[in-house]
């Protein structure tokens, strides 16, 4: 019942994560953008309705619906440590 309330997109991204990233959503009335160092990698028509927060964090958990609208869910394998950091932030 609640994948059919549940509507996303996904797309899995394979970047080196000791390198500098640039990362870009656009959200407009009628679709999102998602570009990664400048390419477009995922084009979505669900646009949420606002008010939205930001959330950036590194998890190595997964919890996702499959098309067969199954919960699915687990870990990925990751390095011994990760961090984040943020050379700029831009919204507007």
């Amino acid at each position: 019942m609640v994948a059919k309330v549940i509507r996303h997109e996904i797309v899995s991204l394979h970047l080196k994560p000791k390198e500098w990233n640039h990362f870009a959503l656009q959200w407009k009335r009628e679709e999102i953008l998602f570009k990664v160092n400048d390419q477009l990698v995922l084009r979505s028509h669900l646009t949420p309705r606002s008010p939205l927060g930001l959330v950036l964090w590194l998890d190595n958990q997964y919890a996702a619906w499959r098309p067969d609208g199954r919960l699915s869910f687990g870990t990925l394998s990751t390095p011994t440590s990760c961090w984040v950091e943020i050379k700029d932030l831009q919204i507007s």
